[in-house]
Order: C-alpha cells, then structure tokens, then sequence
C-alpha cells in the first residue's frame, strides 16, 4: 500500500465520485461537497468520505492515519467493484434485450 497520503485522497474522491449521486433538485449538497478527512487521536483514527457533514462512506478505525486512509482507499475500492459488477450486468442485460427486439 501507497503511504502517500495525496495519492491516496485523490484516489478515493475518484472513486467516490462514481459512488456517489445526489439523490435530486431538492439535495442541498452536490458532488463539490465531497471530502476526505481523517479523525481521531492517540492510537485510534478513521477516515472517511464527507458529502457535507455526513459521513458517505468510513472506513474501519487504524492505529495511524495512514492506515485509516488505506482502509477507505480498499472499502471505496471494493464499494466500486460491487457498483460496477452491478451497473455492467443491469447494461449488457439491457443491450441484448434491445438486440433481440430490433432484430
């Protein structure tokens, strides 16, 4: 795992960025209120992606901020995988559907 703490935010808003939707016109937050922050002190930190003052997305709680940003840079990752192996399916479904129609 990278200890590169830019590389590793600009990462996880990458990925939160496909995650994350706002949900309609009367959502008072968009995409531009999205932020990576960790908190926490001594031996317990946790990082999280912020969508305004709510947590969007934690990761598990580490014994440094560095492991507390790799921990959210994995569970945006596996989030991403489980969208994607969702929203890819729902399409090639779609598209042989459509195949099979205007043939």
């Amino acid at each position: 795992m990278t200890t590169d703490m830019g590389v590793l935010r600009q990462q996880i808003m990458a990925n939160a960025r496909l995650l994350i939707k706002p949900t309609g016109p009367s959502t008072a937050t968009n995409l531009g209120d999205l932020d990576v922050v960790v908190f926490g002190y001594s031996s317990s930190f946790t990082a999280a992606v912020m969508l305004g003052l709510t947590p969007a997305v934690e990761g598990t709680e580490e014994k440094s901020p560095e492991l507390a940003m790799n921990k959210l840079f994995l569970a945006t990752c596996e989030l991403l995988k489980l969208y994607l192996r969702k929203c890819c399916r729902t399409s090639a479904t779609s598209m042989v559907a459509e195949c099979l129609t205007t043939s």
